[in-house]
């Protein structure tokens, strides 16, 4: 009957070509996940290797930090003058990864910002990883110690103050501190500011845990805690002003707040002057060279997409919505005769 056959079925052990077949697939399997954490450690440069000596140089930069300190107060002992006393110009310190020669938006903004800044009389002092070296003025430090930054490799990346910064920090008097997210050495800024009682401005740029998931989905678990840790918690707890392109995304990505902190809304950095129409001939002329420029003819619809073509921007997802509507207008338009005939 069919009853006993089914039982048999059920209860016969494997063969031993099925036993081969699954230890096969179990250990495919497991170098496939192997080889992919390899590739992700690989993917991460010289990341690693920060991470062992980041506590170290943390703690020389604290180090020189309490010693600036202490002596600026044998200083005041002694009735030398080392304080800093408000004038009608503010002192700036700016520390940021992001300026030129690097050519993504954070970095030219800055450069704008430091600009327009000194401009009306400011005094900017910028730590930075890189600058242009024919821009370079006394007040610019491109010399924390940093490393290429493993998923953006036309960047640098600081994993560490520096002698000089954390010498500024702690001898130094700043009427307020700029610090540009995302960046590893929050840890090393902010708590001092907000122990010596410096307003501390943290902008935040990037939504880097969805970054991670691009670029390191197989341990994105560690990713999204090393930046908790080394970028998010700072910010949270010792912060004067935190601030975003948008407050929906500021309030998700930092939603706590210390006490007494701001929080606030980056303005667009898009120059909307250059974009505004002064006649229709404008709209012709700027067309017409547009349609020169793509070789396309009179009429045709132009896409026109300015970005950096990496993962985490989706572009295909774009593509592959405009080759659907593509597509999908072409079929309808073999369709239509036959849809009106039928009407």
């Amino acid at each position: 009957s069919l009853t006993p056959r089914l039982l048999m079925s059920i209860q016969r052990s494997p063969s031993d070509s099925e036993v081969e077949a699954l230890d096969d697939a179990t250990s495919q399997s497991l170098r496939h996940r192997l080889s992919q954490h390899w590739r992700t450690f690989r993917s991460l440069g010289q990341l690693p290797l920060v991470m062992l000596i980041y506590f170290p140089r943390a703690a020389l930069s604290f180090f020189t930090i309490v010693v600036a300190q202490f002596l600026r107060n044998c200083a005041r002992m002694l009735n030398t003058t080392s304080s800093y006393e408000k004038k009608t110009n503010l002192r700036i310190l700016i520390i940021t990864d992001y300026t030129p020669p690097q050519t993504h938006g954070i970095a030219i903004r800055f450069s704008h910002y430091i600009t327009h800044m000194r401009q009306a009389g400011h005094e900017v002092q910028v730590y930075s990883t890189n600058l242009h070296r024919q821009r370079l003025t006394s007040f610019d430090h491109p010399n924390m110690p940093a490393i290429i930054n493993p998923f953006n490799t036309s960047n640098c990346m600081a994993y560490n103050p520096g002698l000089r910064l954390a010498w500024a920090l702690g001898a130094k008097q700043w009427d307020i501190v700029h610090l540009v997210y995302p960046s590893i050495i929050g840890p090393a800024i902010v708590p001092v500011c907000n122990w010596r009682r410096i307003p501390v401005y943290c902008s935040h740029h990037v939504d880097m845990e969805y970054y991670i998931e691009q670029y390191a989905a197989s341990i994105s678990w560690l990713g999204n805690l090393s930046y908790w840790l080394f970028c998010k918690l700072p910010a949270a707890r010792h912060a004067s002003v935190n601030a975003a392109p948008t407050l929906c995304f500021l309030d998700s990505h930092v939603p706590h707040k210390a006490p007494g902190c701001m929080r606030m809304r980056i303005p667009s950095g898009v120059a909307d002057a250059r974009f505004k129409v002064d006649s229709a001939e404008q709209l012709v002329a700027e067309r017409r060279d547009l349609e020169r420029l793509c070789g396309a003819a009179a009429g045709d619809a132009i896409c026109l997409m300015v970005q950096r073509l990496a993962p985490e921007k989706d572009a295909h997802h774009l593509l592959e919505a405009l080759l659907q509507q593509r597509d999908g207008a072409a079929a309808l338009a073999a369709a239509k005769p036959a849809i009106t005939l039928s009407a």
